[in-house]
């Protein structure tokens, strides 16, 4: 019984050893650092050396080292911080000269701001991820341990650097964008990337033609990929011209300063354009005959340009009515503008000519204002009535051959029995009487191409007939219109004219003969006494 007692009390005693050994280790290697802590900066900040950038971090950086007082740290004087790329490459960043707790047993700390970028012997710290180690010192007169090296370590990024990429993709300079094209909206794509920190913000700028920022929109990171997007509504914006920059910065705060310059944009003349196009549209003349001819004519102008004009040329004339034409005016953004123009056809109606002494009754349109004429119908002889100042147009090949121009014959003056015209495209002026016809060279060739004719006045209007000729001048002829020429008389007018003249020639014999046979009588009678 005594044997086994005495077995275990020695091993009793033998774990009681080992455990107070254990004990023994673990307040050894928890008073050999003192309980030092190294709680700023943080663990796996970034800092930068630039001083004024975007965010917080600059070149001056607080540092804290905490501690607990025990037999060693009595009077504790400065902290030295000493940073390290390498466990070879240890330098000293500087000194923390403030601290506070003296009590033995009771908490204290060394703090103070260091320039993060310059080592103490004033060279400086390259770029890349350090630890940090900090080390107390007692004063030397007061404890017997001057120096305790002892800390946790804290690993920290020092980053001066700008984001080395900043690139947009896919997006051409000259574009053009409108609410048109996918409601407006079109989408930025940037890849943006750091050396050593990560990327904080990526922020596309909307600057307008003279540099200044319309808006302002941050992009979006697309999962763990350098790439960021965002999408633009360009309805949100004037229209016209803007340039598209990038503003980019790192969690050390460093931001890619080329990329926010205005003379460097990143995407140059965009055009947003969401306004409707101008449109011009007009139909003359706005009333004419069935049959005639009817020119439409279109313009547009748009902030971004003008992709396309719709419209008809020469609608038909054929039935009559009002008829309403529309033109249509697409920008190069894709907006589409309208406009209409308005014309009505009438059917020829009727009018009254007079020539020489008698009055005919003839069915001729009626012009007012101007009236387009085809060539087929200038060609085979077009009569209308005429009111002051109205005009026919007809496009047609003079007798020099060539392109067909366009030519108009105006109505000037009316009076009782004669008319002024105007005969262009190089204006010419003539009179005409009732009955008289003259004729045109419109080219100077010598050759007559238009023939006028003055039927009647009859209401204030004029009845003129115009016929498309070829018919060479005369000989010596000057000038470009011909002499006026008067139809010769074959009507019953002129036989009743000439039974007239003659029963005027048998009443003066018979009258010349009475007289003789009444003279004769007397005479004879006066002989005979």
């Amino acid at each position: 019984m005594v044997k086994k007692t005495n077995k275990k009390l020695f091993f009793s005693i033998l774990i009681s050893v080992i455990l107070i050994s254990l004990a023994v280790f673990v307040f050894a290697a928890v008073s050999g650092n003192f309980g030092m802590k190294v709680v700023s900066p943080a663990t796996g900040t970034n800092w930068s050396g630039a001083v004024g950038t975007a965010v917080a971090n600059t070149s001056r950086v607080f540092f804290n080292v905490t501690f607990l007082n025990i037999t060693d740290i009595t009077d504790p004087l400065n902290a030295t911080v000493r940073i390290n790329s390498t466990v070879a490459n240890v330098a000293i960043l500087g000194n923390l000269s403030t601290c506070v707790g003296n009590g033995t047993g009771a908490p204290g700390s060394c703090y103070g701001y260091l320039n993060i970028t310059v080592y103490q012997n004033k060279t400086m710290v390259p770029d890349g991820v350090y630890q940090v180690n900090i080390t107390l010192t007692n004063h030397s007169a007061l404890a017997a341990n001057p120096s305790v090296n002892s800390s946790n370590t804290s690993f920290i990024i020092i980053d001066t650097t700008a984001p080395r990429t900043v690139s947009v993709n896919g997006m051409p300079s000259g574009q053009n964008h409108s609410t048109k094209s996918n409601s407006g909206n079109f989408t930025l794509n940037v890849t943006a990337d750091d050396a050593l920190a990560n990327i904080s913000t990526v922020q596309f700028l909307i600057l307008n033609a003279t540099g200044d920022v319309n808006g302002t929109i941050t992009g979006i990171k697309e999962g763990s990929s350098p790439q960021y997007s965002a999408t633009v509504n360009t309805s949100h914006f004037p229209n016209g011209y803007v340039n598209i920059t990038l503003f980019v910065n790192d969690t050390a705060g460093n931001y890619n300063v080329t990329a926010y310059s205005n003379s460097t944009p990143l995407v140059r003349d965009l055009i947003f354009d969401n306004a409707l196009p101008s449109v011009s549209f007009s139909c003359t003349p706005t009333k004419v005959n069935s049959g005639d001819t009817v020119t439409c004519t279109c313009s547009g102008s748009a902030t971004s340009g003008v992709n396309s004009t719709s419209y008809t040329a020469s609608p038909s004339t054929s039935n009559t009515g009002t008829y309403t034409q529309t033109c249509e005016v697409i920008s190069k953004s894709g907006v589409v503008g309208t406009a209409t123009a308005s014309y009505t056809i009438e059917q020829s109606g009727s009018g009254t000519s007079s020539s020489g002494g008698s009055t005919t009754t003839s069915t001729v349109p009626s012009v007012v204002g101007t009236v387009a004429v085809s060539e087929a119908k200038i060609a085979s002889g077009y009569r209308a009535t005429f009111s002051n100042n109205a005009q026919i147009q007809s496009s047609f090949q003079t007798s020099s051959g060539g392109i067909k121009e366009k030519h108009s014959v105006k109505v000037t003056n009316i009076s009782s029995n004669k008319i002024t015209l105007v005969v262009s495209s190089d204006p010419v002026t003539l009179d005409l009487s009732v009955g008289e016809t003259k004729k045109i060279d419109l080219d100077s060739d010598k050759t007559y191409d238009l023939s006028l004719t003055l039927n009647g006045i009859v209401s204030g209007k004029a009845d003129v007939s115009v016929k498309q000729i070829s018919e060479a001048a005369p000989t010596g002829q000057e000038g470009s219109v011909s002499p006026g020429e008067t139809p010769r008389v074959t009507d019953g007018a002129g036989e009743e004219e000439s039974t007239t003249k003659t029963n005027l020639y048998l009443w003066i014999i018979l009258v010349v003969a009475v007289v003789v046979i009444i003279v004769g009588i007397v005479w004879y009678s006066m002989k005979k006494k």
